[in-house]
């Protein structure tokens, strides 16, 4: 099923479900991912943030959280938004190896979390 929403930079309409877009949302994914399982001061929002597009009842995130990120990573949340459109696949299933690496964050910034 192709998804679309009007866009007033693209004069017209974008296909959010299209392999441009969707490329482009993988890429976020993966630069995310790689830094929510790293040490940089925003890896704990960036891993919660992930955390919280698989399974958003157990992670909760209020959105306005991710003011505090850079533009390029705020960016790229937004790109990720995409992928949680489609529901015959869990965010995860869109990186190579994607199983380990949730797991990585979730171990890495879950327990944290519950800790406080």
């Amino acid at each position: 099923m192709k998804v679309f929403i009007q866009s007033e930079e693209a004069n017209g309409l974008v296909c959010l479900s299209c392999p441009p877009v969707l490329d482009e949302a993988i890429q976020a994914l993966d630069r995310l991912s790689r830094v929510a399982t790293s040490d940089f001061d925003e890896s704990r929002l960036v891993g919660r943030f992930l955390l919280s597009r698989r399974d958003g009842q157990q992670h909760l995130l209020d959105l306005t959280e991710l003011r505090a990120l850079d533009p390029f990573l705020f960016a790229d949340c937004i790109r990720v938004l995409v992928l949680i459109y489609d529901p015959s696949r869990q965010i995860h299933e869109h990186l190579p190896n994607g199983k380990a690496i949730w797991s990585a964050i979730e171990a890495k910034w879950n327990r944290k979390v519950k800790q406080g």
